[in-house]
């Protein structure tokens, strides 16, 4: 007789670089695998008209990031468990689980390749394959929503919904991130830090890059590169 096949899960695994070069410092594998998924591709094109003229064909402008569309179930119930092939007395699995999906898809991570080595934070890039199915891209959005407590309110079930968008970014712009933002006279320059990276403490960075005398207000409306 044939050997069964073996289950293969869908997995997502985590690079801190947009090459994903090396090996994936984080990984995690769904419970269940999906009954469906959902890619989308959107094309975008210039349909303005002008005035007065006759009806002319769209103008192509450019191809949007995809995106991936994934929901599963996360069960720490007993028959939950033992449907996956794990052992039903794990304690605070569904809660594990959401901390490992956070891990590979959501908490910051510093570029291994950048030249500059600096820890600019950014979500990991995420690779997530299925058979003859990969996808990479970052997460833009997840909703999480739990279902069933134990007595002491511990979460026994849960339904995460993720959508993820494609897109790798050039290597070669992300080694020293640069991002030119519309200052106003409220500004700071640590606030306008916080944007670009998350992290307020480039600022005398960019101060002296751009040559400000002020830090607490770059002076007025004018274009400031925070990296």
């Amino acid at each position: 007789m044939p050997s069964a096949a073996k289950l293969v899960k869908m997995t997502i695994e985590s690079f801190d670089n947009p090459k994903y070069t090396g090996n994936p410092y984080a990984s995690f594998a769904l419970m269940f695998n999906p009954s469906s998924y959902e890619t989308k591709w959107l094309v975008k094109y210039d349909k303005s008209q002008v005035s007065g003229s006759n009806m002319n064909p769209p103008e192509y402008n450019r191809v949007s990031p995809s995106d991936f569309d994934l929901s599963f179930t996360l069960d720490g119930t007993g028959v939950g468990l033992a449907a996956a092939g794990r052992k039903s007395t794990e304690a605070g699995y569904v809660v594990k689980e959401l901390a490992a999906f956070r891990k590979a898809t959501l908490d910051y991570v510093s570029d291994s390749t950048a030249k500059s080595r600096k820890k600019y934070g950014h979500p990991p890039f995420c690779k997530i394959s299925w058979g003859t199915f990969v996808f990479r891209g970052v997460l833009e959005d997840a909703k999480i929503t739990h279902t069933l407590f134990s007595k002491e309110g511990i979460p026994l079930r849960a339904k995460v919904s993720a959508k993820f968008i494609s897109g790798i970014a050039n290597v070669s712009t992300y080694d020293k991130p640069e991002k030119v933002l519309k200052s106003i006279e409220t500004d700071s320059v640590p606030g306008l830090c916080t944007v670009v990276s998350g992290d307020p403490k480039h600022f005398e960075e960019v101060v002296k890059e751009n040559g400000l005398r002020n830090f607490r207000k770059p002076g007025g409306v004018g274009s400031v590169k925070v990296k």
